[in-house]
Formats: structure tokens, C-alpha cells, sequence
């Protein structure tokens, strides 16, 4: 039996595309996955359970990711985590501010999340699989054409990078991580942007109440919370985010994007993979359309290397 579970849908999304070959796989079941799931056995209880490995993502501070490797480790059964991103990588597995919570292995996106872990955390490279991404493979295959060629539509990605920030200081005396706020990206776009002309929705993280940017409804911005990647695609002429996973989703799928990161002080993936545009800010309201009428974006190749002779030996 394997055991599966994470706090949050990005990993959870990753896990299900690695664990859907194997077999006797359980997911726990929990409010956010339950539609992920339905194709899969599902529990509610895990700690009657005495699976042979348990299956995690990443989350910062308490979860059920960090729940299962503490439960792995009081019942001696090996457990492995997933990282789909490149952010935050050292707090994923931080208790407090000095106390790591380290899996037995883990399965990673690329060579540089390998080779930080082994750098700072101290891992073996032998317990490190670097597996690429089916997720973001299978979603370049549903890349979708826009038959709108013109600029009218334009959503923001919001993050809740405030609270996130706080969170961080709080667990971990972390201050400034991201050198910005969701807040001073949406200002800038505010200030150079005609609103006359055109259309600007802010999508909800899930996270997020739906009050929030409560004062920009004067301002004739509208907001959503659920929305699938394809109507994204479909309906938006440019997404303009920070440094959502998110993001590299919709450009896998064909969308135009634009990451705003004023001042930014932390590691980004759209610098590090170079894909699509990342700017400091916006200066003027020229620059969007200038942005979207002579955008260039490259392609991006993960390896989706298949783990069931790898889960068979461990």
C-alpha cells in the first residue's frame, strides 16, 4: 500500500499525474482534492494504516505533508516528497526557524532543485530523483490558439505574497522575502493602464477572501475566484502575474504572460528558465500594448521520466 496526501492542489495536481500508474495507491482525502481524487482509492483516517511508503508535496509551516512524514517517521516507513517549483525550497521542510522535517527521498523537478537540496539540506544525491514534470508536459499538449488577435482582456494572478510574507517572519524570522506585495504589482498596473480601453479582471488565489482589492470595484475591475486554465486561455488576451506556478501552467498551454516583480529580492523561475517576459514594473501605458503586440515566448521541455521501477525498489 502506498499512502498519499498534500496540503495544497499545485503538488497535489504534480502527484496525481506520478502516482497514477502505480498500484494500490490511497489518497487522503481532504476538502480541496476531493474532485482531484475520484479516480482513485481515497481514506479519511491514514493513521490506522501501516502503508510500505508514503507520498508527500511541500508546504510552508504546518500540514498534512509535514503530518505524514512525522507519521512515517514515528512508524519507521519511508517516505518521499515532490517538488513541482523552485521557491522557498529550504522552508518546504522547516519546522521552526532551525528545525528540519527531511523526508527519506525525494522526486524533483529539475537538477538545480537537486542540487540545492544536496548544497544546504544535506541530502544524498542517491535519495534525489530528478523527474521532470508530467504535469506541465501534459498540459503543453492541450495547447490552445486564440482566434482574438486583438489586446482587450487582461487578468492578474493575485497572490497572497502579504500574508505569506508574515507567515514567514513568524515561523521563521524571514523578513522582506519577496522585496514586494501583491499590492504594489496591482497599484502599478492600476497607474498604467486605461481602463477605458481595456478590461481587467483579478483572479482570486484560493487562499484569498473575496473581499479582498474590495476598493478597486470603483475603478471597474471585476474579480473571479474558480475558473478553469482553458477559459483562461481562452478569454484572456494577457496574463500578468508575480511568480504563480500558475503562470508557467498558462504559457505551457499557449497563453501570453508577463510577470511584474518590483524589487524583487528572491529566486524567480521566469528569469532562471527565461520563457517570458518578467519586468520590474510597468512604466507607462504604452508598454502593455508594446508587451503584447510584439511578444516572444520559448519553449520549455521537463523531463517526464516515469517513477514505478524507482517506487518498486524503494
Amino acid at each position: 500500500m502506498i499512502l498519499v496526501g498534500s496540503k495544497d492542489i499545485g503538488p497535489t495536481n504534480y502527484l496525481i499525474e506520478y502516482t497514477k500508474n502505480l498500484n494500490e495507491v490511497y489518497w487522503i482525502k481532504t476538502k480541496k482534492n476531493k474532485e482531484l481524487i475520484k479516480d482513485f482509492n481515497k481514506i479519511n483516517n491514514y493513521k490506522k494504516k501501516n502503508p510500505k511508503l508514503i507520498l508527500t508535496g511541500s508546504c510552508i509551516g504546518s500540514g498534512l505533508d509535514k503530518k505524514l512524514i512525522e507519521f512515517g517517521k514515528k512508524k519507521k516507513i519511508k517516505t518521499a516528497s515532490f517538488i513541482e517549483h523552485w521557491s522557498l525550497l529550504r522552508e518546504r521542510f522547516l519546522l521552526k526557524k532551525k528545525k528540519l522535517l527531511k523526508p527519506n527521498y525525494l522526486f524533483v523537478i529539475d537538477d538545480y532543485v537537486k542540487n540545492f537540496y544536496i548544497k544546504y539540506l544535506n541530502f544524498k544525491s542517491k535519495n534525489i530523483f530528478v523527474v521532470g514534470s508530467k504535469y506541465l508536459e501534459k498540459l503543453k499538449k492541450q495547447k490552445i490558439k486564440k482566434k482574438n488577435k486583438n489586446f482587450k482582456n487582461i487578468l492578474f494572478i493575485s497572490q497572497p505574497h502579504k500574508k505569506l510574507q508574515n507567515k514567514l517572519y513568524r515561523l521563521f524570522h524571514i523578513k522582506d522575502y519577496f522585496g514586494f506585495s501583491e499590492y504594489d504589482v496591482i497599484q502599478n498596473i492600476i497607474e498604467n493602464i486605461d481602463l477605458n480601453s481595456l478590461n481587467l479582471t483579478i483572479k482570486l488565489h484560493p487562499n484569498e477572501r473575496s473581499n479582498k482589492f474590495e476598493l478597486l470595484k470603483k475603478r471597474k475591475v471585476k474579480k473571479i475566484i474558480n475558473i478553469s486554465k482553458t477559459k483562461i486561455v481562452e478569454k484572456y488576451d494577457l496574463i500578468i502575474g508575480m511568480d504563480s506556478m500558475l503562470l508557467l501552467e498558462l504559457h505551457m498551454m499557449g497563453a501570453k504572460v508577463l510577470s511584474i516583480r518590483p524589487n524583487s529580492k528572491n529566486l524567480f523561475y521566469g528569469n532562471m528558465l527565461n520563457i517570458f517576459p518578467v519586468v520590474n514594473k510597468i512604466n507607462n501605458k504604452d508598454q502593455l500594448n508594446e508587451i503584447y503586440y510584439k511578444y516572444k515566448s520559448k519553449k520549455v521541455n521537463f523531463k517526464k521520466k516515469e517513477i514505478k521501477d524507482i517506487i518498486r525498489i524503494l
